[in-house]
């Protein structure tokens, strides 16, 4: 045979296999991509990150505990939240947890009835050092229906806990009912918020013969009627302008996110997130609203609330002493939109129920649930901005007013706009309130007040006064 002749054969089985080697490592590396972990987003909360990846093979949750950036055996409490209820999930005691979604099926389909983007499960992870216990918080946000489905998708939570002592004040139905009252006049404007309060024991936790005891409390708050945006009438508008009504309404369109929020830190992440797209409105003539004390118009979203308490126990002797404890507020579901009246004079009925049986009291603070939430939720009411908004004064017809107050055919009124266009959400809040004056005279002072929360909502609302701006920084 030539020279040429085995060249070329030669050359051609170089070619096959070349050719064979670049089809075997296309193929491999296909492969390699299609079951390696690929990060397809991310978001921060307080106390660390949570990893969201495209995940063929091992569609999880995965939970990793730090303290001061270094990977540490922890105590790793889960809980599942549902439309209605916080379960208990598991306790481990290491650095990594592992949860398929094939565990959690039953846990989620609750879900399924419920018009919702996203739910959270809540991680409490607790350090052990020393005789002392640190603790944090993460919700660890999620679509329901990656774990119905079974979608090829893993969620790595990582904590980061800076061992650090810090003062809380924990909410409890003590501190709700502390202002409660005796009386007989129990059916003027009465507003009644109905309270659930359940105790889970955890499983033991022996470490270096010290025994460890988790102690879950929770609070629901069934449909409690959270305010979006309000409007008071001091009694002197409300006695003294000749409006003919008090028109008030709140757009609120977009889907929007409630974050969960801690004690410690504010935001550890989202609890609930849906979309929304309601208007609720009210017109109220003033032959109702003078019948009542500094009234308070309100629209509200009606939520289950969970404030969950977790508190860990240390053997002493015999005894259980505490040497930690931490507490989450939760919006868990939504319900309605709606809105309402709150009178200074009326009352609010609690009906709290525990394990020991059914109980009922009073608060002398109105008949809805703007003071009350102001009053009692401050841990999760952060911020307040206050601004004299405008004025506007009428007399027969003739009208001076602030550029920022609309004038129209027999109207006075004010409104604001709030965006959100957040990573992870895009909304639109916007209350109006008008007062309709048909004949006569009228003035008014518009101050306009906007609370940021724990939960990630900002909270708007507008006071009337008849003679200034109002200078307070409550309801």
């Amino acid at each position: 045979m030539k020279i040429k002749d085995i060249l070329k054969e030669n050359s051609i089985k170089i070619l096959s296999v070349l050719i064979a080697t670049i089809v075997i490592l296309t193929i491999a590396f296909a492969i390699l991509y299609l079951f390696t972990p690929v990060l397809i987003g991310f978001q921060t909360t307080s106390d660390g990150v949570i990893e969201y990846f495209k995940n063929v093979l091992n569609p999880s949750f995965v939970v990793k505990t730090y303290v001061n950036g270094g990977l540490a055996n922890t105590i790793i409490s889960v809980y599942i939240n549902q439309p209605d209820n916080v379960k208990f999930y598991k306790e481990y005691y290491g650095e990594t947890l592992e949860i398929p979604f094939s565990a959690l099926t039953n846990y989620v389909k609750s879900w399924e009835k419920h018009n919702v983007i996203n739910t959270s499960i809540l991680i409490i992870a607790t350090y052990i050092e020393g005789g002392k216990a640190y603790t944090e918080a993460e919700e660890v946000e999620y679509n329901p229906d990656w774990i119905i489905n079974n979608n090829p998708i893993q969620i790595v939570a990582i904590i980061n806990i800076i061992p650090k002592i810090i003062k809380t004040d924990n909410i409890t139905v003590e501190q709700i009912t502390k202002q409660v009252i005796n009386t007989s006049n129990v059916t003027k404007y009465p507003y009644t918020i109905n309270i659930i309060e359940e105790e889970y024991n955890e499983p033991q936790i022996h470490l270096s013969s010290t025994v460890y005891t988790p102690v879950m409390n929770i609070l629901y708050f069934y449909n409690f009627s959270v305010p979006l945006s309000w409007t008071t009438l001091s009694n002197n508008v409300k006695n003294k302008d000749n409006y003919t009504a008090i028109y008030f309404c709140t757009k609120f369109v977009g889907n929007v996110s409630w974050f969960g929020a801690s004690n410690y830190y504010s935001y550890i992440g989202i609890s609930y997130s849906t979309h929304v797209h309601d208007s609720p409105s009210v017109s109220l003539d003033k032959t109702y609203l003078s019948t009542l004390s500094n009234p308070i118009i309100y629209t509200y979203y009606n939520a289950t609330i969970a404030i969950v308490t977790y508190t860990l126990y240390q053997r002493v002797h015999g005894l259980n002493i505490p040497i930690c404890n931490l507490s989450v507020s939760e919006i868990l579901s939504l319900s309605k939109f709606g809105i309402n009246v709150e009178s200074s004079s009326g009352l609010t009925r609690i009906v709290f129920t525990n394990s020991s049986g059914k109980y009922v009291y009073y608060l002398p603070i109105g008949n809805g649930s703007v003071k009350l939430f102001y009053t009692y939720f401050g841990e999760f009411v952060k911020t307040l901005k206050s601004l004299p908004y405008g004025y506007a004064y009428e007399e027969e017809g003739k009208v001076n007013a602030t550029k920022n107050v609309c004038i129209g055919v027999n109207t006075i009124g004010v409104t604001t706009y709030y965006f959100s266009n957040l990573r992870t959400e895009i909304y639109l809040l916007n209350p109006v309130v008008n007062m309709i004056i048909l004949h006569g005279n009228a003035q008014v002072y518009f101050s306009y007040f906007v609370y940021s929360t724990g939960w990630g909502m900002p909270i708007e609302g507008f006071i009337l006064n008849y003679t200034s701006y109002y200078y307070g920084f409550k309801v």
